[in-house]
């Protein structure tokens, strides 16, 4: 089942209610004057966030309804939305009754620049009783650090054709839209479909086209000038969400994406994916990579932004025990996990996982470069250029006079930057 009737939901209804929520500052923009990272929290700051910003304001009200996922009592929307407008929004559940007097949302709300984009509570249910449960297949996964910065990082040439492969919430796809003619997103997940065309159509975005499926499978033997992902990469040992299952090694869908890029990617096109890959003790990264590419010409560039030990991968991992349950019983089941998965990563021959960011694109010969990435001296405001910069110097020779444009601007900046740098916030507008 649907979660929403897109054929049946009012474009200016969508535009009255995004012009809402940036009248009462639920924005990205105000978000971060608020020290809230929409990106990069657990469930330990909710609460925080709770106290912090009380439902006794218009941002606080909304804030608890779309960002913590809190019931309210009816009343206090009243504060905000006129009546015929909550009975729209119960209308195309956007919101739900939990009793006579109260509601809350079905949707977490994260604004991002001038965006919007609605996805499934998932550390918030906690604190969301009677939830409906939803079946692995089923959670559309909130927007995290990793699609944010793929689609920072991205080339944003002007492309005529882009593909979003494990599509989510539709991010990659509604931001790619931007300097495309047309995209088209696809995810296995039908939630996940539905989401990105509520996406679209809450952001005013006609060029992007979703499709449930399994990755290349439904567009056959179209080819694209952008390949985007950002696909599930975490090892599991037992069957988990969708959104996160990698397989046993983590890179199952991964190397189904490398598989078939040279089939679905033109000449003189890019393929970007962010991920993590594992390295093994008996096996390079570069080995990997010319087993999934098989005999094909394509240029495989390989960014690393970090990478972790596999003790530090079994915390991560792990960690989740200890929500919902006795400390003594969370601490019993946290010590047997990481004692399994260790065992199996040893199994595996698994030394750590790397995070980084892949560039691939058509060339004469198989070829892999590999470059980490040292952010230790640069401000977090800088990260994104810096990036992008490493990226295009690479592929200066195939992105051609942009390629060239793009440096000449970043160089320019630079050195204002350095000799007029209070031209630089004016030079950033351009």
């Amino acid at each position: 089942m649907q979660h929403f009737a897109i054929q049946t939901i009012n474009r200016l209804f969508l535009e009255v209610f995004i012009t809402t929520l940036r009248k009462y500052q639920y924005t990205h923009k105000d978000f971060l004057q608020r020290g809230i990272n929409s990106f990069a929290y657990d469930q330990y700051d909710l609460p925080i966030f709770a106290y912090r910003y009380p439902a006794s304001t218009a941002f606080g009200i909304l804030f608890h309804l779309f960002f913590l996922g809190r019931k309210l009592k009816l009343k206090l929307l009243k504060q905000i939305f006129s009546d015929d407008y909550i009975q729209e929004l119960f209308r195309i559940n956007i919101l739900e009754k939990t009793d006579s007097v109260s509601v809350r949302s079905t949707i977490f709300l994260i604004p991002f620049k001038t965006y919007y984009f609605a996805c499934d509570f998932i550390l918030q249910l906690i604190d969301r009783s009677n939830n409906r449960k939803r079946s692995k297949y089923e959670s559309v996964y909130p927007i995290g650090l990793d699609s944010i910065t793929l689609s920072e990082v991205s080339i944003k040439k002007q492309f005529n054709s882009v593909l979003d492969l494990g599509c989510g919430s539709g991010i990659l796809s509604i931001i790619a839209s931007g300097h495309s003619r047309y995209v088209t997103g696809i995810d296995l997940n039908p939630r996940a479909i539905n989401f990105s065309q509520f996406n679209a159509l809450l952001n005013n975005v006609d060029n992007c086209h979703f499709i449930c499926g399994d990755l290349y499978i439904p567009i056959k033997n179209e080819k694209y000038d952008f390949i985007l992902s950002n696909p599930p990469y975490e090892i599991s040992i037992h069957k988990s969400n969708l959104f996160q299952d990698g397989g046993k090694y983590g890179y199952k869908i991964l190397q189904k994406i490398i598989e078939g890029v040279s089939a679905h990617l033109k000449k003189g096109g890019f393929c970007q994916i962010i991920t993590k890959i594992p390295e093994f003790t008996d096996k390079t990264k570069a080995q990997l990579f010319k087993e999934w590419v098989h005999n094909d010409n394509l240029h495989v560039f390989y960014l690393e932004l970090y990478r972790r030990s596999i003790y530090q991968l079994a915390y991560e991992i792990c960690s989740d025990s200890f929500f919902g349950t006795t400390k003594k019983k969370s601490c019993r089941n946290y010590s047997h996990r990481v004692n399994k998965l260790l065992h199996f990563l040893d199994k595996i021959n698994l030394k750590s996982m790397s995070s980084g960011l892949i560039t691939i694109t058509h060339d004469s010969c198989f070829k892999y470069v590999e470059h980490i990435f040292d952010g230790k001296n640069i401000q977090t405001n800088e990260l994104t250029s810096k990036l992008q910069e490493v990226v295009y110097k690479h592929f200066i020779y195939f992105l051609g006079f942009y390629g060239l444009i793009y440096l000449f601007r970043s160089s320019l900046i630079n050195i204002i930057k350095g000799v007029f740098p209070f031209s630089y916030n004016f030079l950033k507008k351009f």
